[in-house]
């Protein structure tokens, strides 16, 4: 298991700086977080390798842009708009962790208002899945609260579906802030889970440095180990929700703490 930090946590600031950030602290890893068309180019791709390359860090995972449009680009009925969406996500995200030298893209999928049957949702993720597969990259499947995927249910009948050719990506405060149980979410996805975002809670607050909440991490950390988990395991936190960088590479040291004590 690897530990580190999404370039997320640095929204609205440009993601080339976050890297630069990232880059001068050092995690194990990160995952980059693309916020626009211009960020998908080969000439983005090239400047963000050499940087970490230089600071001896791997890039595991892209969180597309695009998130909040995959109900229009994927699950409507109009079948040639996937046809065509699956080859441009190839064009903007495949070639990218390719370059980048990534390996996970995460997906958001359908939201919660659009009319989809559960098998058609899984059908058009597999047929998703297995582009993806023939690029060497796993699309993941992210629990997402305003997404068909918030539901521990939904996950367990995913698996269930596809015989377990699914991998998923399991977000804590994603799982919180959906009224979920994380720990039943946790379970759902079981060995299928190949990423996961971290962050604390407690009572109102969803998104927490770690160690300001009340997530039980030595126990979490337990049951990867014992699943053979072998992920990374990445801080995900909204701006507002640290003071400063330093709350930020805190957090971290904390996560490595807790991870340490298995």
């Amino acid at each position: 298991m690897k530990f580190g930090i999404s370039t997320s946590c640095f929204y609205p600031g440009q993601t080339e700086e976050a890297i630069r950030s990232l880059a001068e602290f050092g995690p194990q890893v990160i995952e980059i977080f693309l916020n626009t068309y211009s960020e998908t180019t080969p000439e983005f791709a090239k400047r963000m390798k050499a940087i970490l390359d230089g600071s001896g860090i791997q890039a595991v995972s892209v969180h597309p842009f695009t998130s909040g449009m995959e109900s229009l680009l994927f699950f409507s009925e109009y079948q040639g708009r996937m046809e065509d969406s699956i080859q441009r996500y190839q064009e903007l995200y495949f070639d990218f962790l390719h370059q980048v030298g990534a390996s996970i893209l995460v997906l958001h999928g359908c939201m919660n208002h659009v009319t989809i049957e559960d098998e058609c949702y899984f059908e058009r993720f597999a047929k998703m899945r297995e582009a993806a597969r023939r690029e060497g990259i796993i699309l993941a499947q992210e629990n997402v609260a305003p997404f068909k995927s918030h539901s521990v249910e939904f996950i367990r009948k995913m698996k269930q579906y596809l015989d377990g050719q699914v991998e998923f990506v399991f977000d804590i405060k994603q799982s919180v802030r959906a009224g979920e149980n994380p720990w039943e979410m946790l379970e759902a996805m079981g060995k299928n889970m190949v990423h996961t975002h971290i962050s604390d809670h407690r009572d109102q607050e969803d998104c927490l440095p770690i160690g300001n909440g009340v997530f039980d991490f030595s126990n979490y950390f337990n049951i990867l180990h014992a699943s053979s988990f072998q992920g990374a395991a990445v801080i995900e936190l909204y701006r507002h929700n640290y003071r400063s960088e330093k709350d930020l590479f805190d957090s971290y040291r904390r996560l490595l703490h807790f991870s340490q004590k298995q």
